[in-house]
């Protein structure tokens, strides 16, 4: 899926196209019944993952607010009714297990000395 087709905010962090594709094709997500999308951000990874494999349970993890209304908004546009949100940590909110698993992690540059 195109990045342009996902709605998109400000400091919330979207997995790129590229990365989503290398990304679910190594997760195997045809032998899987449920993927866990740890730090789901826009929610892209959850979405694609869903539209490809209609019969996968996907549940995504998010802690930002902003995040959280993103993700919510872009399920709900391209119609993802196997997608369930659990906002907050993922340790404290993930209670059942999952053939694949998708840690995003939003990476920040290093800071330089001036």
């Amino acid at each position: 899926m195109k990045d342009e087709l996902f709605l998109r905010g400000e400091k919330v962090p979207m997995t790129k196209e590229a990365v989503r594709a290398l990304a679910l094709a190594k997760l195997e997500l045809h032998r899987a019944s449920h993927l866990i999308d740890i730090g789901a951000g826009t929610g892209s990874v959850s979405i694609e993952a869903a539209l490809q494999y209609p019969s996968l349970q996907v549940t995504a993890v998010e802690r930002n607010p902003a995040a959280l209304q993103l993700l919510d908004e872009n399920r709900q546009h391209f119609a993802c009714g196997n997608i369930e949100i659990l906002p907050g940590e993922a340790p404290m909110v993930i209670t059942e297990r999952a053939d694949a698993i998708f840690y995003g992690r939003q990476r920040r540059p290093p800071r330089r000395a001036h």
